[in-house]
């Protein structure tokens, strides 16, 4: 999150964007070549447990961010991870990869994480996020995640039957 001041409400969703040059100046590989994300690993900052109650972190196969503050979703339409309390983080088999870079691989990440402040405390700081580990060794499959159902949950104010 990168020293996000969290607002004195009771709950909001913060977006945050990393492009492929924001990754690149963080230390991933300057390649054109595909890499392969072989692990997640949550880091949740240090006392503000009680503040992150979850986060969402989806991709794009365009390299590039919105932060403009606009809502715009920039296509980060794929689901790559999902943290939340209780979850340590996740490492794939040798043979496992999600694609990084290349022709057809993700390109920018954008990290959704939902803050929780019922007792509207000020000034708190956060710098949580997610560690990805990668290889430049190829994978013999590449890993993705099907959603089933409304992803989004997109009722638009529609109710929900009452069932069978």
């Amino acid at each position: 999150a990168g020293n996000f001041t969290i607002p004195e409400e009771d709950t909001i969703y913060q977006r945050f964007c990393f492009s492929r040059n924001d990754m690149i100046g963080q230390g991933l590989l300057n390649t054109t070549d595909m890499l392969n994300i072989v692990g997640w690993e949550p880091v949740v900052q240090s006392g503000n447990e009680a503040f992150v109650h979850h986060y969402v972190l989806m991709a794009s196969t365009q390299p590039n961010c919105n932060n403009t503050g606009a809502d715009e979703d920039f296509d980060f339409s794929e689901m790559a991870y999902v943290w939340a309390p209780g979850e340590s983080g996740l490492a794939f088999p040798d043979f496992l990869g999600v694609p990084l870079f290349g022709d057809s691989g993700f390109q920018a990440f954008e990290m959704e994480i939902h803050y929780n402040n019922p007792t509207l405390q000020q000034g708190v700081i956060d710098s949580s996020g997610v560690r990805m580990y990668w290889t430049t060794q190829p994978r013999e499959q590449q890993v993705g995640i099907m959603s089933v159902g409304d992803p989004q949950v997109g009722l638009f104010g529609q109710t929900v039957g009452t069932g069978i």
